[in-house]
């Protein structure tokens, strides 16, 4: 019934339009309430007719200037110059963003320990990777300066360093005994340097990046000199006969009984001495650390010189279980080093 009246209001208002000679109104007041409410919906839900946005995965590799992975770099990516999201490179390099707009204008800050940092740099959807210039310096100046025992200058050494990658650089020292090596790029954390001359001892060391940054003065020995010292070798056995190693193996002065020198025996028993001056004589003390066997100081004088013999003398040390029923009686100094020949 309701809508028998709706409908009789309809007809009269368009008859009532017809006689306004309003031409044909039953077609044109059906647009017009459909383009009100069209209206009318674009007011109350304005994305209606905005097409969707295509939204993508962003990956890119962040690399320095030869190709090589910057991991740990953070990268900060901005869309339509807004803050989007922020990450950090993997093992790889690379760094992903997920729901980045495809169209939309793209931009990243990029942050590594050891590279120059990138601000807003402009990249898109299919950018493959990202370039970091390296900041530390372009090259290295190593500085050696060669010196003989007295402090004097040593011209025309050999000078080697070899770095850790296996690649070597040489020089040869001036009139002033210097030799400059440079190097691409920062300092090495290490490297092995060596130097040679005629009529002088072979020098090798271990050196270090804060090395590096600093003249290193390399003392050189004469080979004459050199010829007047030796390795001295001391084996250190059980009573019966099996190689100690691990032993504590001294050597002092025969005559002040000072010590000189100390080392350790290897795995076959014997304990190296380097340097040692051809003529020199020795007492020897041993001392195991485990005190699995008994100390010993001897007072046994051992004269080493360039004939001497590998080893040059030999310590036998007894367990400190050693004994079974027997009395054993041992004579010790103040330290309880036992003494030989007492």
């Amino acid at each position: 019934m309701v809508l028998d009246d709706l409908k009789e209001r309809y007809e009269s208002f368009i008859e009532s339009l017809k006689d306004k000679g309003v031409p044909m109104p039953e077609v044109l007041v059906p647009i017009v309430l459909l383009l009100l409410l069209s209206a009318l919906a674009l007011l109350a839900f304005p994305n209606l007719l905005t097409p969707a946005v295509e939204k993508k995965t962003l990956s890119f590799a962040v690399n320095d200037q030869g190709g090589r992975p910057v991991s740990g770099a953070r990268v900060a990516l901005y869309v339509d110059g807004e803050a989007f999201d922020s990450a950090f490179s993997g093992t790889d390099g690379m760094v992903s963003f997920s729901g980045v707009p495809a169209t939309s204008p793209l931009a990243v800050n990029v942050e590594a320990s050891g590279f120059e940092s990138l601000s807003k740099q402009s990249i898109s959807i299919s950018t493959p990777e990202i370039l970091l210039t390296s900041s530390a310096p372009a090259t290295t100046d190593v500085v050696i300066k060669v010196k003989d025992a007295e402090g004097n200058d040593i011209e025309g050494a050999n000078v080697m360093l070899l770095l850790d990658d296996g690649n070597a650089r040489t020089k040869v020292t001036d009139y002033f005994g210097e030799a400059v090596i440079r190097l691409e790029g920062a300092a090495p954390e290490h490297a092995t340097l060596s130097v040679e001359k005629e009529g002088f001892k072979k020098k090798q060391a271990s050196v270090y990046s804060s090395q590096l940054q600093q003249m290193l003065i390399v003392e050189v020995e004469s080979a004459q000199d050199a010829a007047k010292q030796g390795a001295a070798l001391v084996s250190v056995k059980s009573t019966d006969g099996e190689s100690l190693s691990g032993i504590i193996v001294m050597l002092f002065d025969s005559v002040s009984n000072a010590p000189l020198k100390s080392s350790r025996t290897d795995y076959s028993g014997n304990a190296l001495f380097e340097n040692v001056a051809y003529g020199a004589s020795f007492t020897i003390s041993a001392k195991d650390p485990t005190d699995e066997y008994l100390a010993y100081r001897g007072t046994e004088k051992y004269s080493f010189g360039k004939d001497s013999g590998a080893p040059f003398a030999v310590v036998r040390m007894e367990r400190a279980a050693d004994g079974g029923n027997m009395l054993s009686v041992a004579v010790t100094d103040a330290g309880g080093s036992r003494l030989e020949g007492a």
